[in-house]
């Protein structure tokens, strides 16, 4: 038998390519009981916090609500008469951040 030597750099390429294959494999290989743990206390965490941000945030909305269910509406057509001040309203649900003026028909209203 004749043998047929493979120049160098086939054996080269041969070998790298193989390496980069296994390496591929292994890097893709799918290790569930490792991830699946650390997911399942994440979502777990998750929800946990979204409960408590979601349970704060009725709690406010009650309070606010409850809060403004107790300005009294006066009557438009006799100029708000018998309407919550802006005193009382302040006084109910604090001072605001902003205010602005509005003008109609020789009416200011504040808001």
């Amino acid at each position: 038998m004749t043998n047929i030597n493979k120049p160098f750099y086939k054996k080269v390429l041969t070998i790298t390519i193989a390496g980069l294959i296994a390496t591929t494999v292994v890097g893709c290989s799918n290790n569930k009981s490792k991830n699946s743990n650390n997911t399942q206390t994440t979502q777990k965490v998750n929800k946990t916090n979204s409960k408590k941000k979601s349970s704060k945030i009725t709690s406010q909305k009650n309070a606010l609500r409850k809060n403004y269910n107790k300005i009294k509406i006066g009557d438009v057509t006799n100029r708000a008469d018998g309407g919550s001040t802006i005193k009382a309203v302040k006084k109910i649900l604090g001072n605001p951040d902003s205010t602005t003026t509005t003008t109609v028909k020789a009416y200011k209203a504040k808001s």
